[in-house]
């Protein structure tokens, strides 16, 4: 971070001298705030000694963002210098300063950025647009990236997803599939769509369901008073639900009472 304000604080000094941005300065501006969602300004403000960030149009200094927005604009400020500095004679006073148009030193400047964990400290919302973010404003960039995350899988293009488990097929196609199919298939997740907390109470509500059902034959053997004391147990843990209790006791109720009648 001190590096990128160090930079940003050049550049103020420059616009102070010159009386307007240099270009290099309007260029990683134009990255940022094409890769951070609802940034619509980015400035060094000298009172305060820190980059500010304007989100829907409230001014943030740069502590004040969250941990994924700090690590956004540090990395994307950190490529399109490094992409001026390389190619600083595609960066020229005369360039549009159109939000909407992409610099040619960005179009044009090629490289390799390896990332670890790209969606680490980014909502959902914006796991799911990161990856297109990035490749539209370093359209010349390859980016390998590492991600656990279903949404940014889910993102990918035809030909982008590699997995590192050496026991399938290195190339996978989920463009488009289901966050729980993505889960399931890639991750290897059982049963995404509930939480471990459900599934066990499913799993032990439906065992002692069903030696319930079979009472008459079973009596109070052992089986079913072990599955009826690990249902309480987690009954008493997860259950939000006091109906589902209520059937089960009366159900153990009705059984004990046809024991009864038969005896």
């Amino acid at each position: 971070m001190n590096d990128l304000q160090i930079w940003f604080q050049r550049e103020a000094l420059a616009f102070i001298t010159r009386g307007n941005w240099r270009p290099g300065h309007n260029v990683v501006k134009r990255a940022v705030l094409r890769c951070v969602p609802d940034a619509d300004d980015l400035w060094y403000d000298g009172d305060r000694e820190e980059i500010v960030l304007s989100l829907g149009g409230q001014n943030q200094p740069f502590p004040n963002l969250s941990a994924g927005q700090r690590t956004m604009v540090s990395l994307v400020a950190d490529i399109a210098i490094k992409a001026i500095m390389q190619n600083a004679h595609l960066v020229t006073e005369g360039q549009s300063d159109d939000n909407e148009s992409l610099p040619a030193v960005l179009q044009q400047t090629p490289g390799l950025v390896l990332i670890d964990e790209l969606d680490v400290h980014l909502h959902p919302r914006w796991q799911r647009r990161v990856v297109r973010d990035l490749k539209e404003t370093f359209p010349e960039i390859q980016f390998v990236c590492t991600s656990h995350s279903p949404f940014i899988i889910q993102s990918l293009e035809v030909g982008e997803l590699r997995t590192l488990d050496q026991s399938g097929p290195r190339l996978l196609e989920y463009t488009n599939r289901s966050i729980e199919d993505i889960a399931e298939d890639i991750q290897q997740i059982a049963s995404p769509q509930q939480s471990l907390r459900a599934q066990e109470l499913t799993q032990v509500t439906e065992r002692y369901f069903a030696l319930l059902q079979n009472a008459d034959e079973n009596g109070d053997n052992e089986e079913l008073k072990a599955a009826e004391a690990a249902y309480r147990t987690a009954a008493e843990r997860y259950s939000a639900n006091p109906g589902l209790n209520a059937i089960l006791k009366l159900e153990a109720l009705v059984r004990k009472k046809d024991r009864h009648e038969t005896d």
